[in-house]
């Protein structure tokens, strides 16, 4: 019997105003602040053998300031690791400003409905290698953006095919409705996916379980993004990741 290949497991570190937080479906209203010492966090959070980790600017993203010099700093401790930038970026002086920071990759996610011909113009000049697309989608399968504010005129399966057309490599589905929930990821609509494209997505969305993890495995999806259960410490993260690389 064939086991399903290893999962990625990413840890998100989301800026708010200099501090570590968690919003609850994306809503600013419903930021949990984890804590205001993003250096602490990270350090600690390097002991458990994540795959990756991927940081949100959340100031950035809501078009409200910037958590550069924060993010510069953890950077100095990440190095070694894969690192992923996302948040407001949504024009070149931006993508290009998180490119020179020399991340592993930037989140690409309005500029995706905003200004295809812009990522195309990205990925031809860096390679569809340094770049993730995020799908965000309601409980309709309709991918949002613009901060969740915005309806596109494409569906899930839509967006992967403008992702593919565009040359990126990677997807990160997120689950508006399951977002910051730990009730559980949106496996209902990854299972209607193709194969093709569950192994370029990284899930994130609602995962708070062991059980999560093997079920996203079963799907074969390339990764996953845990939030929230990091911080609650709901389950040892390093369960977390032998359930995401263990044959059994």
């Amino acid at each position: 019997m064939s086991h399903p290949r290893s999962v990625e497991v990413w840890a998100s570190i989301d800026l708010l105003e200099g501090n570590v937080v968690r919003l609850i479906r994306g809503e600013i209203g419903n930021a949990i602040v984890y804590s205001t010492n993003p250096l602490h966090v990270v350090r600690k959070l390097t002991s458990y053998g994540f795959d990756g980790f991927h940081i949100v600017d959340l100031d950035r993203a809501l078009g409200r300031g910037s958590n550069l010099e924060t993010i510069r700093r953890i950077l100095q401790e990440l190095r070694g690791f894969k690192v992923q930038l996302g948040g407001g970026m949504r024009d070149r002086a931006s993508i290009g400003e998180a490119l020179a920071l020399n991340v592993d990759r930037v989140v690409l996610g309005t500029v995706l409905v905003t200004s295809p011909s812009l990522v195309q113009e990205l990925v031809q000049e860096h390679s569809g290698e340094r770049f993730v697309a995020a799908l965000d989608y309601d409980p309709s399968g309709t991918v949002v953006y613009n901060g969740w504010t915005s309806k596109a005129a494409m569906q899930l399966s839509e967006g992967y095919r403008l992702v593919r057309s565009l040359g990126i490599r990677y997807v990160l589905a997120t689950s508006v409705a399951n977002d910051g929930t730990l009730s559980g990821p949106d496996v209902g609509r990854l299972s209607r996916l193709s194969p093709e494209d569950r192994a370029m997505t990284y899930v994130s969305g609602g995962i708070s379980s062991v059980s999560h993890i093997r079920e996203l495995r079963s799907l074969g999806v390339r990764g996953v993004v845990l939030g929230r259960v990091l911080y609650e410490q709901l389950v040892s993260p390093r369960n977390l990741i032998e359930a995401a690389r263990s044959q059994t």
